[in-house]
């Protein structure tokens, strides 16, 4: 079984990995990239089982994702345990998400696809980029298989982006939080750009908000200091 951590190219390595259980239909991929204020970030991966595949196969869902191996410094990993989903989440922090690919180590399969995934500063906002292969082009041309067939209902995967600041233009399928929400389609015929911009949060709105009704209270207490002097000098 091909593991987790260890694969061969860029987007190749991690989805050949994920698309061969999920043509059971009970696999769960989930990719999480977190950009904080500072340029610094996480990246998080999700991979789990159905437990009752598991408990037809008598393996364990380490026996089926792979151990993972050579993590960067910093990276922790949980085991997951969800609506009968077991599996493991792997964290890795990353000190500048421009840099994103210098920073995972030789986790080959996360390295590899996080290479596809772009982080980018444009003033004071951010901007990412991706584009996510399609399936034909994943398991190559000369492959009949019927995947809308062999995809169960509960095989998913999603990429998830928060950037700091205000979202001001994306295509995410939804938006969960702050986090942006891309349903990858297996099935798909066509490849699928994945885009989103962030600006710093304008509070200009809200300043002047505060300063106009500051004002208008320190009007009013003049008005009624004019008043009240008016009637002592009566």
């Amino acid at each position: 079984m091909t593991h987790v951590f260890r694969g061969r190219s860029r987007w190749t390595a991690l989805l050949l990995a994920a698309f061969a259980l999920a043509l059971t239909g009970c696999i769960r991929v989930q990719l999480t990239f977190t950009v904080h204020d500072d340029g610094s970030g996480t990246v998080g991966m999700l991979m789990a089982v159905d437990e009752a595949l598991l408990s037809l196969t008598g393996e364990s869902a380490e026996d089926v994702l792979g151990a993972a191996a050579d993590l960067p410094g910093g990276a922790t990993t949980e085991v997951y345990e969800a609506d009968g989903f077991v599996g493991q989440l792997v964290t890795v922090p990353v000190p500048d998400m421009t840099r994103i690919d210098e920073f995972l180590g030789d986790a080959e399969a996360v390295t590899d696809s996080a290479e596809e995934f772009r982080f980018t500063r444009e003033g004071d906002g951010w901007r990412f980029t991706t584009t996510v292969p399609s399936g034909e082009e994943l398991m190559g041309e000369g492959d009949d298989l019927d995947l809308a067939g062999l995809l169960g209902e509960d095989a998913f995967f999603r990429i998830r982006v928060a950037l700091p600041g205000e979202v001001t233009e994306h295509n995410a399928d939804r938006i969960e939080g702050d986090l942006l929400v891309w349903e990858i389609d297996w099935t798909s015929t066509e490849p699928r750009a994945l885009s989103a911009v962030s600006q710093p949060a304008s509070g200009g709105g809200n300043d002047m908000g505060l300063v106009a009704v500051l004002v208008g209270v320190a009007a009013v207490a003049l008005v009624v200091v004019f008043a009240a002097r008016s009637r002592r000098s009566r």
